[in-house]
């Protein structure tokens, strides 16, 4: 069962990303929250022990199966731009090939 790691922690302004190349044809997934769910997200994910805003969380699918809010999952391939709304989470992880990715 994959892992995807905290990408970002809470962040205050609109944060971009434009893919402009891969390998393989590779791609990432990005796991994001409502940006009025962020004091909910964080006391979740305290309460299951794990410190957020270390970029060094490791969550699993039935993480976020079990989680009091909503989670919006989007791919991104190359000449994908993701805009992620201010003050929210962000996870993400990188689908190299269909053996391998790679998540943080």
């Amino acid at each position: 069962m994959p892992s995807y790691a905290l990408s970002q922690g809470l962040v205050w302004f609109t944060g971009q990303n434009l893919m402009c190349y891969t390998e393989n044809g590779g791609s990432s997934f990005w796991f994001m929250t409502k940006s009025s769910a962020a004091p909910i997200v964080s006391e979740y994910f305290h309460g299951l022990g794990y410190e957020l805003d270390w970029e060094s969380h490791v969550t699993t699918i039935e993480e976020f199966a079990n989680a009091p809010f909503d989670v919006y999952i989007a791919e991104q391939k190359v000449g994908d731009l993701v805009i992620v709304p201010p003050r929210r989470y962000a996870f993400l992880c990188f689908l190299m090939n269909s053996t391998s990715s790679r998540c943080g």
